[in-house]
């Protein structure tokens, strides 16, 4: 992959968060020199366990975090210092997250239509009411949560977790992104569900030109939904290569640690 294809990287991001008082003060180096490279109709898997740094990475990617060092570029301009309300608006109308929890991450008071009507209204996606209806309709059936009007009526605690898992993903869709950052998207589903998700992210990569990064500690699930997987432990990426690679012929003790926890790789779960 040359730069030119990377819709948005990482380039030796780095970390540090202070721990303790004025006279015990520590410093704690949540990731260190991890670079990664996003492009469309491409997925990326940051796999590692829970401390290894990688939920900071994708939360740097999102400007959740400022980096300690280290630079994000997007579609080669260096974004990382861009802090203004407007700025960071921009960029999140190109680059969204999925976050892991998707009970949390929808307000309860409220149904589903208005939880993909808001970022509609906020980016200019649609110009009047029926304008709106139609997309909303649009968005859900996507997601395949149809019948769409009985759906967008429904309130988060009307839904199954994979269900409102896919109201999450319906609503990153929305604004049209080029990038989607998905923090463990399928880890709190049950596992009945989770091929489901994973199976409706990659057809929505592939149909949309998505570049996708997939964070999670489940090598089985990333090497069933991505093209490359990078290994992080203690901060730092240990391993990377084409999924299929790293699973069958992994070259770092810790990829080894990590595949001797599954009974076989090369199942989804």
């Amino acid at each position: 992959m040359t730069r030119s294809e990377a819709i948005l990287e990482a380039v030796s991001l780095r970390k540090v968060f202070h721990t303790g008082g004025v006279f015990s003060r520590k410093e704690v180096i949540a990731a260190d020199d991890v670079s990664l490279a996003l492009r469309p109709r491409h997925a990326v898997a940051l796999v590692g366990q829970s401390g290894s740094g990688k939920s900071t990475v994708i939360r740097m990617l999102a400007k959740l975090y400022d980096p300690t060092a280290g630079a994000i570029l997007y579609e080669g301009e260096d974004v990382t210092t861009k802090r203004k309300r407007r700025d960071i608006f921009d960029y999140r109308s190109k680059v969204q997250m999925i976050f892991q929890d998707p009970f949390g991450s929808l307000n309860s008071t409220q149904k589903i239509d208005y939880h993909l009507r808001r970022p509609l209204r906020l980016h200019g996606k649609v110009k009047n009411a029926r304008d709106e209806r139609l997309r909303i309709g649009e968005l859900l059936e996507r997601v395949s949560l149809t019948p769409v009007d009985e759906f967008a009526k429904k309130y988060p605690h009307q839904l199954s977790g994979g269900q409102r898992q896919r109201v999450a993903i319906a609503r990153a869709l929305a604004i049209e992104p080029r990038v989607i950052l998905a923090d463990e998207p399928v880890s709190m589903l049950d596992v009945s569900i989770r091929i489901s998700i994973l199976n409706l992210l990659i057809k929505l990569r592939d149909e949309e030109n998505i570049a996708f990064l997939f964070v999670t500690h489940d090598l089985s699930s990333a090497r069933y939904f991505s093209d490359e997987i990078l290994i992080m432990h203690k901060g730092k990426i240990v391993e990377r290569g084409v999924s299929a690679e790293v699973i069958e012929n992994p070259q770092d003790d810790y990829t080894r640690l990590l595949l001797s926890s599954i009974a076989d790789p090369s199942r989804v779960f």
